[in-house]
């Protein structure tokens, strides 16, 4: 009797404790990122929804990317982005006003499914190799339309249905099922899996692979630090998220290039620390600093906010990636090269290339960006290294070829969102 009453205590104790551990989570991860919204925030809307939801990581930039260009595109509608983590700091400078993101849990997937019954969306886009048979047949019910994007590994289940035959036995039950999906497939193997299955698959004629790429969100008129610093005559380089341990080096290379060049300005925008809080502006070089506020050697600092953000990259010729001037380390938090390149910024980085060492590395075979190394028998990089970089990215010829060579490299995959985006109209319109 005591066992069973200890044990009913545990289920309850830990029931109560996962209740308790949702609404801490909720609350307080709202609370420091405004794109992190409650639930409650999209249910009051009475615009039209579009959905949106991402399970793997590997296509989490991917959406964010995507489900930009599709807020931009159908500004008159509400647009939801369900994902299990943020990609990093800087996200939401990524992200249009219309879009918000929803942050859940693992193994609280299924949560999504029944909030799509609440919701109502107009449609639902799936951006995801595997797909959610649980997702589709909710969508069924609810006669919602699913765009199943970048469907490029088949289930266990789906190769029996193909090997077995077991496909024309269920046919009528999978055709009803899935023919309110429409697939766009990576490659062409899994298409033609797909078409062998014969389950009632709207497979997408296009094969390619959807990516992250440069989204350039609208200018903002009320940007105060555009306001006050920019104009014509000036040159600006831009040093995003730097950490402490980097200032002195940009704080010493803008002081010799500013004797150099009178004209150039440093916009500086310092890097959140681990805690989640911005690194204190206290003193550089001596000077008590204040957001937005003029100190020698044309150095300004950025408000960590969204629009001063986008438009100090709007406004310059050149983009310090914050954290590449660290040690290597996969763990360090590196500005997000594809920011810059969205609004032309040339994009300098230092030996850390962070999580984002695929994009760097192929930028640098396409010569899209300058990367700097450290001097031989050196621990760290020096001023000057830095200094000869921005200089030379400053030239005319070098700038406009590195701009463009991002661009290109980084839209290669432009032409099939182009189409999707133009083809979820139809749908839109309905």
């Amino acid at each position: 009797m005591e066992k069973v009453i200890l044990e009913s205590f545990v289920v309850s104790k830990n029931f109560w404790l996962r209740i308790l551990s949702f609404f801490k989570f909720t609350f307080f991860s709202a609370k420091k990122n405004s794109n992190l919204v409650n639930l409650n925030e999209f249910r009051g809307s009475k615009k039209p929804k579009i959905v949106c939801i991402v399970k793997e990581e590997k296509n989490l930039r991917t959406a964010i990317s995507l489900c930009s260009r599709i807020s931009l595109s159908y500004p008159k509608f509400s647009h939801f982005l369900f994902s299990k983590k943020f990609t990093d700091n800087y996200m939401f400078a990524r992200l249009p006003n219309n879009l918000k993101v929803k942050k859940f849990e693992n193994g609280s997937y299924p949560q999504i499914v029944r909030f799509l019954a609440e919701l109502k969306p107009k449609v639902v886009i799936l951006i995801d190799s595997i797909g959610c048979s649980e997702l589709f047949a909710e969508c069924k019910k609810l006669k919602l339309k699913v765009f199943w994007i970048n469907a490029s590994r088949i289930s266990t289940c789906n190769r029996l249905i193909i090997s077995s035959g077991i496909s024309h036995i269920f046919s009528k039950f999978y055709n009803e099922l899935y023919n309110n999906v429409f697939v766009y497939s990576s490659d062409n193997s899994t298409r033609q899996v797909l078409l062998k299955c014969n389950v009632g698959y709207n497979l997408k004629t296009p094969v390619a692979e959807f990516k992250d790429e440069p989204v350039t969100l609208p200018r903002n008129n009320n940007s105060q630090l555009i306001k006050k610093f920019s104009s014509k005559n000036r040159v600006i380089w831009f040093a995003a998220g730097v950490y402490e341990d980097e200032i002195d080096i940009v704080i010493e290379c803008q002081k010799e290039l500013s004797e150099w060049l009178p004209n150039v300005y440093l916009f500086l925008l310092f890097g959140k620390t681990a805690d989640n809080g911005i690194t204190p502006y206290d003193k550089i070089s001596g000077h008590k600093l204040k957001n937005n506020n003029l100190i020698e050697n044309n150095i300004v600092l950025v408000k960590w906010k969204n629009h001063e953000i986008v438009e100090s990259l709007r406004s310059s010729q050149i983009t310090l990636l914050g954290g590449s001037l660290r040690r290597k380390s996969y763990d360090t938090e590196i500005f997000d090269p594809i920011i810059p390149i969205s609004y032309s910024s040339s994009i300098i980085t230092g030996p850390n290339y962070g999580c984002h060492s695929n994009l760097i590395s192929d930028l640098i075979s396409h010569n899209g960006i300058k990367a700097i190394d450290q001097s031989l028998g050196s621990n760290k990089l020096s001023h000057q290294e830095l200094l000869n970089a921005v200089f030379e990215g400053l030239k005319s010829n070098i700038l406009a070829d590195r701009i463009s060579n991002a661009w290109l490299m980084t839209t290669q995959s432009s032409t099939i969102s182009d189409e999707f985006i133009s083809e979820l109209g139809a749908f839109l319109d309905d």
